[in-house]
């Protein structure tokens, strides 16, 4: 619990449904909250979430699913809130830890849609081969000829596991891409580079693209969890702006 403060943005589903969600693949309604305290004797007090700048009172003596968003990365817990209460302007749940929190694990369960710009190089080798190659700058400077299997793209959905993205560029049935894009973290940019396997390339006539969809092949599983962080956040801001907290 060292790494749960106050202030630690979280993300609240009733557990029953998060699990379902599981098997099912299905989206279901999460809350955005945040911690106000850690007590004593290791319960949480969470703001009350709201949508549309009315209050949610969510169910007492339940289970729920608690995403908390942390320095060290996303980490997952069960739940029981067991009371209600305002402290001076302050509307907060209590909420008893059932279980240990764990890193989460269900990456490929939060998909972003969006628009990214990005570049892909496709690849034709062996993936041990793959894995050790340099950056797309410098494998362009020492192999001149790859040029013409480079493209730009825009990235359709993006999750832990994979991407679905938009090109214009053919490159028939090449079975591996090289893909940089650049997401932000927090006031900082972040620049991508990730290995995929192509899953499949589908020609889309009524825009007259290539969409790709690729398999994300990790050299560092920290990648991993800064995509899954990434997409976390992105999701999380258009929640509190649907729900009118923005």
């Amino acid at each position: 619990m060292a790494e749960i403060l106050p202030g630690t943005k979280v993300d609240i589903r009733i557990h029953q449904e998060a699990k379902r969600s599981e098997t099912t693949g299905q989206t279901v309604q999460s809350f955005v909250s945040k911690v106000f305290d850690v007590l004593d004797d290791g319960s949480l007090e969470l703001d009350v979430p709201s949508v549309g700048g009315k209050l949610v009172l969510l169910p007492l003596n339940i289970r729920y699913e608690l995403v908390f968003s942390t320095k060290a990365g996303l980490r997952v817990g069960t739940v029981e809130i067991v009371q209600r209460y305002k402290r001076g302007q302050f509307y907060i749940m209590k909420a008893i830890m059932i279980g240990k929190l764990e890193r989460f694990q269900r990456r490929e369960y939060y998909r972003l849609d969006c628009t990214l710009p990005g570049y892909f190089l496709a690849l034709n080798m062996d993936e041990k081969t793959l894995l050790k190659l340099p950056s797309i700058r410098t494998l362009l400077q020492e192999h001149t000829e790859l040029r013409t299997n480079m493209g730009a793209v825009t990235i359709l959905d993006l999750s832990g596991g994979g991407a679905r993205f938009a090109s214009k560029l053919d490159v028939g049935e090449q079975p591996y891409a090289l893909l940089q894009f650049t997401i932000e973290d927090g006031n900082s940019k972040i620049n991508v580079e990730l290995f995929g396997k192509i899953l499949e390339n589908k020609f889309d006539p009524k825009n007259s693209n290539h969409i790709y969809r690729v398999k994300f092949l990790y050299r560092d599983s920290e990648w991993q969890e800064m995509i899954v962080k990434y997409i976390f956040e992105q999701q999380r801001k258009m929640r509190k702006k649907e729900q009118g907290d923005m």
